[in-house]
């Protein structure tokens, strides 16, 4: 299985698990995973529900425009510096969202693309405290151009601002992938579906960062931990424990990320740490 080096947090996991069912044999398209949306008593998971609490700063400046230039590694070897940028305002499943015109870093692999040609767009928006991050639909070629996948998007709650110290929460996410044979000759690939659960922590809040000799203060650090995995494999679980710090006024100043392949055994570590940044 190919690893991939780089990838958004919130893909990584579903392209890894689609690669090994794929490599495998199909999985059951009437396995039904219960979506456990509501987090508390009116708060769901995916967002849509009224705000969990009133904010208590921006901890997330979101505005057309802003943009965040990060330095990067991967398994400590320096990568060309990394841009996320605000690029538009618009309205998506209902909600006024603001889109990336790059969020966090995509694919690439070590040894030879298995997905390229990747179509995916992120967003974000707040509501009351409640910070909410949505994956759209995601396209890419796969196999080297022989298929098209096509695999449907999802939102979380990644930061809670009105929260102390302890507090943890839990969203849940199913995603479907399909394959269409741009030749009409290959055979047909069977859906697949994948599992997500992200659990998250308030670890610190209040705090002093200090990243690239800037102290950034009033920051909250969150700890995340993904699970991705498939009832018809239960060894192949793929893990992804990301430690995420929010800077008041000013956003993300910093993240780490570990990824974890049970199966293969690999494991791949990035960081990101901020050097400049414009807000509007």
């Amino acid at each position: 299985m190919k690893k991939l080096k780089s990838l958004t947090i919130l893909t990584l996991s579903v392209l890894l698990m689609t690669t090994f069912s794929c490599e495998n044999e199909p999985l059951d398209p009437d396995y039904n995973f219960e979506i456990d949306s509501e987090i508390d008593g009116n708060t769901f998971g995916d967002g849509s529900g009224p705000p969990g609490g009133p904010s208590t700063g921006d901890y997330w400046p979101m505005a057309v425009n802003n943009v965040w230039t990060y330095d990067y590694t991967v398994d400590s070897e320096v990568q060309d510096p990394y841009e996320m940028e605000i690029d538009a305002n618009v309205n998506y499943q209902g909600n006024s969202v603001f889109r990336y015109l790059q969020f966090m870093p995509t694919t690439t692999a070590t040894d030879g693309a298995e997905f390229e040609g990747v179509d995916l767009t992120t967003y974000s928006r707040k509501n009351g405290g409640d910070y909410i991050m949505t994956i759209g639909d995601l396209q890419a070629d796969y196999l080297g151009g022989m298929f098209t996948l096509n695999q449907n998007g999802y939102s979380i709650i990644v930061l809670k601002d009105y929260e102390e110290v302890g507090a943890t929460w839990v969203s849940t996410a199913q995603t479907t992938t399909s394959f269409t044979a741009l030749d009409p000759t290959l055979p047909e690939l069977p859906e697949v579906i994948t599992n997500l659960e992200y659990n998250f922590e308030i670890a610190e809040k209040g705090v002093s960062v200090e990243v690239n000799g800037v102290t950034y203060n009033d920051v909250i650090k969150v700890e995340m931990l993904l699970n991705s995995y498939s009832p018809e494999f239960p060894s192949q679980v793929i893990t992804a424990e990301s430690e995420l710090y929010y800077a008041l006024d000013v956003g993300i100043i910093k993240s780490v990320s570990i990824t974890n392949d049970e199966a293969d055994g690999v494991e791949s570590v990035s960081v990101l740490e901020l050097n400049t940044y414009s807000l509007n």
